[in-house]
């Protein structure tokens, strides 16, 4: 067996802090979004932007996302992509 599905792995949460940017992006320009979905998605956002905007983090999430074969490039910003490749 080469992964275990009962633990949450370092390349899972690029993937998973998408989401929230991808929700927060349609509610900030969604006309019908109410003033208190703004302020709980600002405050969820930065709870969990906040933990991983260091950028020793953010280059170990990259790395480690863009080996897994499940993900590959997907969530990984360009940028990135060239600072990784540039390294070898």
């Amino acid at each position: 067996m080469l992964s275990e599905y009962k633990y949450a792995t370092v390349s899972c949460i690029l993937p998973l802090l998408s989401i929230p940017k991808d929700i927060y992006h349609e509610a900030k320009y969604d006309v019908n979004a109410t003033v208190l979905t703004r302020e709980i998605l600002d405050i969820a956002r930065a709870y969990m932007y906040d933990k991983y905007e260091n950028s020793t983090v953010q280059r170990t999430l990259q790395i480690s996302t863009l080996l897994n074969p499940r993900y590959k490039i997907a969530y990984m910003p360009v940028e990135a992509l060239d600072m990784i490749t540039a390294c070898h």
